[in-house]
Parts: structure tokens; C-alpha cells; sequence
């Protein structure tokens, strides 16, 4: 009989004992499955690993793993719990591209879209052209739904030397911009050295771009013969600015401003700093 007291006491006291240690705080990961649209081989993959490795560390993530799953032809990204994914989802599929081109009048393209009576009905398209606010490089305003209707439309028009993209943000209510861009493009990724991001208590952040010797020296003509014009600054085939330049600009600095986040501007800055990626990705889960 005693020897049961004792063992029940036994579990009484282990049982207050486990109950008085504080548990082991265990987060649980999360875990991003990017698959390859297309069929890659060993080195894309192994190349693309490295790159968004590259990329979390440049936005200061310390706790993440990469890995190639070649069987199934994707990465699997690891991060802890409290990462926010939405919001460096870029950085794992975006391919990072950054270009810089001339644009065209808005009044000098509209004439040879004035007969597609579709496009046109879709397209908020400016009736003064010397409204400031609104760039001359603006073809016309869409909402959101219409987007890929407008685009249907463009693709039946064979313009060989005009790029048709919109705006990485909208204007309100979910409007965007549609930009005039000449190709090819003057600028690409391979003419930036660097970037780096500034915050401003008082006005707009920015993301700063620094040009290499050969860029600097490309950028300054182009402002140089584009006074007075708009100049596209495009990440991903999106028009994140499109700033007037009023003089020729030395020295091989730009920035961009708007109504960015913080952490937006450092993705910006984690894809622009490091490769663009070789292939495409879509997340899974």
C-alpha cells in the first residue's frame, strides 16, 4: 500500500515539476515551394538558389534556407514564422530586370490608334495636352478589370519601336497609367553599380541608383537630348517613374521617388543589387 502512495506521489511531483518549466518556445517555419514554369536544368536551378539567397540577405533576412528540389524541377524556401511573406514574395519570383527609356508624345501616337474604336473606348485617354499634371507619355488611363482587354487590343498593332507599360501603381480607384516607351531600351541592369535606399521623416523615400563609368556616361546624353521629356524608369516591364528631365544630369546618380514604402524600396533595392534571375517561378504554396 505504501509503495502505491509513493508512486502516486511520484507522478504528482514529476507532474508539478514538468508543469512549473516553461515550455520550449518552437516556431514553426514556413515553408514556399517555387515551381518552374518551364524545364530547368541543374545549373539554372542551382543558379536561381543562389540568387534569391542573395537577394534575402541584401533585404536582411537571417533566418531562411534555400534549396533545389531538381525531381520536381523547383526551390523550396524556408523562413521563420515571423516573415512577412506577401511582402518579399518579389523577391523569390521576380526576375529583377531594371531599364531606362525614352518616350514617345502622347499626342503623336494617339493618331495612329484613333481608328480602333475598342481601345479607344477602353482608354481614358487626356483631352488637354498641356495638363501638367498628367505626362506626355501617357497614352491613356484603365481600371484594373480592363487591363487585359487593352492589351488584347494593343497586340493587334504592329508597332516595332513602341513599348505599351503600365504603371506599377494606380493613379485612385484602382487606375493605371499606360506609358509610351521607345525600344530598345537605353539603359539595363549591366550599366548599374549599385543602389541604395534613403528614408525621409519629411518627404518621399527613395531608392538611389549609382551608374557604373560606361552608364553614367550614357545616362548624362540621354538626359542631355531628352530636356523637357519624360524618362521611364522600369522594373519588371512596370513603370515605377517617369520623371521630366529639366537639365542634363552628371555625375551618374538618379533617383526614384513616389508614395513607396520603406520596404518596398529595400526589395527594390535587394533585386536591382543582385543577378536577375534565369528563369521563371510560381509559387505553389
Amino acid at each position: 500500500m505504501k509503495s502505491i502512495i509513493y508512486i502516486l506521489l511520484a507522478a504528482i511531483l514529476s507532474s508539478m515539476a514538468l508543469t512549473s518549466c516553461p515550455k520550449s518556445a518552437s516556431k514553426q517555419n514556413q515553408v514556399i515551394q517555387l515551381q518552374c514554369v518551364e524545364q530547368a536544368n541543374q545549373e539554372s536551378l542551382n543558379q536561381s538558389c543562389s540568387i534569391i539567397k542573395q537577394r534575402l540577405s541584401d533585404y536582411g533576412i537571417k533566418d531562411y534556407d534555400v534549396s533545389v528540389n531538381t525531381n520536381q524541377n523547383m526551390l523550396e524556401v524556408t523562413l521563420s514564422q515571423d516573415v512577412d511573406c506577401n511582402e518579399i514574395l518579389p523577391l523569390l519570383t521576380s526576375k529583377g530586370e531594371i531599364e531606362f527609356f525614352e518616350t514617345y508624345n502622347r499626342s503623336d501616337v494617339i493618331k495612329l490608334l484613333s481608328s480602333d474604336s475598342k481601345l479607344i473606348s477602353l482608354l481614358i485617354v487626356p483631352q488637354n495636352n498641356n495638363d501638367a499634371s498628367i505626362s506626355p507619355a501617357t497614352l491613356g488611363f484603365c481600371n484594373e478589370p480592363n487591363i487585359a482587354t487593352v492589351d488584347s487590343c494593343l497586340a493587334t498593332h504592329n508597332f516595332e519601336d513602341i513599348k505599351f507599360a503600365w504603371s506599377k501603381t494606380s493613379k485612385s480607384d484602382e487606375i493605371y497609367s499606360l506609358y509610351l516607351l521607345k525600344t530598345p531600351a537605353a539603359i539595363n541592369k549591366s550599366l548599374v553599380s549599385k543602389t541604395a535606399v534613403r528614408q525621409s521623416k519629411q518627404f518621399y523615400n527613395e531608392l538611389l541608383i549609382t551608374f557604373n563609368k560606361e552608364g553614367s556616361l550614357i545616362f548624362q546624353n540621354i538626359s542631355k537630348s531628352n530636356l523637357n521629356k519624360p524618362l521611364a524608369i522600369v522594373i519588371d516591364n512596370k513603370v515605377y517613374s517617369a520623371p521630366i528631365v529639366r537639365s542634363e544630369i552628371k555625375g551618374g546618380n538618379c533617383a526614384i521617388t513616389g508614395n513607396f514604402t520603406l520596404n518596398e524600396l529595400n526589395v527594390l533595392k535587394a533585386l536591382i543589387n543582385n543577378q536577375s534571375l534565369p528563369i521563371t517561378f510560381k509559387v505553389l504554396k
